[in-house]
């Protein structure tokens, strides 16, 4: 753009959360938490230290920690009781205000109904969210709750990889790796490595240990 090349560097961008943590903005804490929960940045996965960063930034009001929050309640993840009512009220009321994370989890925590959840990941999609083209792609990859599209779901994932998602390419390097008749996909190493690579580049934690490095 006009700015010039922005690279997705997953390190860099946590260590620029770090710099907006220290100064109190609260949409990073939600965001910096959600790194460490996860382990992403080839961080250790640590819930229980992710939740003070959500508490943190919920005190302060975002919208982004009371999904967060509310799906750790809801899960009972980090050391929190678990407390699916409290969880999902916080969720909503992330949802309601149009916050993505609120939209996420309610997507992949609460509903049950599979012609919903679909509509919810569809607006996640049209808002060019990672989590929406993930969860989509095994969607059609599986034919849950919609007929099985192998060739739709490649293009999902794609669209997640180039969002910055570290998911999509460990799922697909696995499938390539190892092959998966369930989907048509024929073991191609290749191919593995180089999705490997690209979740490795994307800050996939568990990646790290299956990319051949030289």
């Amino acid at each position: 753009n006009k700015f010039g090349e922005i690279k997705n560097d997953i390190v860099e961008s946590f260590n620029y959360l770090k710099k907006a943590v220290d100064k109190g903005d609260a949409t990073a804490m939600a965001l910096y938490g959600q790194y460490i929960e996860h382990g992403r940045a080839f961080n250790k996965a640590d819930p229980e230290t992710a939740i003070q960063y959500y508490q943190q930034s919920y005190e302060k009001g975002d919208m982004t920690w009371y999904a967060l929050l509310g799906s750790a309640l809801y899960n009972g993840s980090g050391g929190l009781i678990k407390n699916e009512e409290d969880g999902e009220s916080l969720i909503q009321i992330s949802m309601e205000m149009n916050n993505i994370y609120g939209i996420r989890s309610y997507a992949c925590d609460i509903v049950q109904d599979k012609e919903e959840r679909n509509k919810y990941l569809k607006i996640l999609a049209d808002l060019d969210d990672p989590c929406g083209y993930v969860n989509l792609g095994l969607i059609y990859y599986k034919g849950d709750g919609v007929e099985k599209n192998v060739e739709l779901a490649l293009k999902y994932f794609e669209r997640a990889i180039e969002e910055g998602s570290s998911r999509a390419p460990h799922i697909l390097a696995m499938d390539y790796f190892n092959g998966n008749p369930n989907t048509g996909l024929k073991k191609d190493v290749d191919k593995g490595i180089k999705y490997m690579k690209l979740a490795v580049d994307n800050g996939n934690h568990d990646a790290l240990f299956t990319y051949p490095y030289e």
